[in-house]
């Protein structure tokens, strides 16, 4: 929390409690909720808890765990780069509360007051710049990793469809029909030659049923 004022928590962090706040499971309490709430009240406030919400989608995508990033030295580390915005925010709010109002009074007809104010101001205005635009490259890098996911979700589908031997089932569907043919032509004989014994018994039938 970049404006947070209060005593840190001195409980080490778990593994249970750093992937609960990964996935967003991990609860505010009261006083955090507050916290949250003034950063989000804040543009330069909104930008840290963006950073965090970002570093937090690009861990929930299952490539971010592959050797890729490292093996091509594009991986970002999500941590310090959360640290690093927030901190910067935290300077920039310090900075922003030093400047204050614009000049009042007699001060604002003052030449040599009004020049440093604007000088101090346009310099704070170009850090929240600069900041926004680290923001902004961490947004696109966010993107990036969604693509490269939509592309191994893509790459997994069909190396899955490819499991599919076309040639098996060619000749599965042909000995099928064949088999097919042969069990009908084989009923069509089998009425046949039944017809044909039934009727042989015919007369043997009638022969056994006359009386002696």
């Amino acid at each position: 929390m970049p404006f947070y004022t209060g005593d840190l928590d001195a409980t080490p962090d778990t593994d249970t409690t750093v992937a609960a706040r990964i996935a967003r499971t991990y609860p505010l309490g009261g006083g955090e909720k507050a916290e949250h709430a003034t950063m989000l009240a804040d543009p330069v406030g909104t930008m840290a808890a963006t950073v965090g919400t970002l570093a937090a989608r690009i861990t929930t995508y299952g490539v971010w765990r592959l050797d890729f990033f490292d093996d091509h030295s594009v991986r970002v580390d999500l941590t310090d780069e959360v640290t690093r915005v927030t901190q910067r925010a935290r300077r920039l709010r310090h900075q922003q509360k030093v400047l204050g109002p614009q000049p009042q009074g007699e001060l604002r007809n003052d030449d040599e007051v009004v020049r440093l104010y604007i000088e101090k101001a346009t310099a704070i205005e170009r850090a929240v710049g600069a900041l926004y635009e680290r923001l902004v490259a961490l947004d696109s890098y966010c993107d990036v990793v969604a693509g490269i996911q939509r592309r191994k979700n893509k790459y997994d589908y069909l190396a899955r469809l490819q499991g599919v031997d076309d040639l098996e089932l060619l000749i599965d569907d042909s000995m099928d029909r064949h088999e097919t043919t042969q069990i009908r032509e084989a009923a069509s004989i089998s009425d046949a030659l039944a017809t044909v014994f039934l009727d042989s018994l015919a007369p043997l039938s009638t022969t056994l049923a006359s009386p002696r």
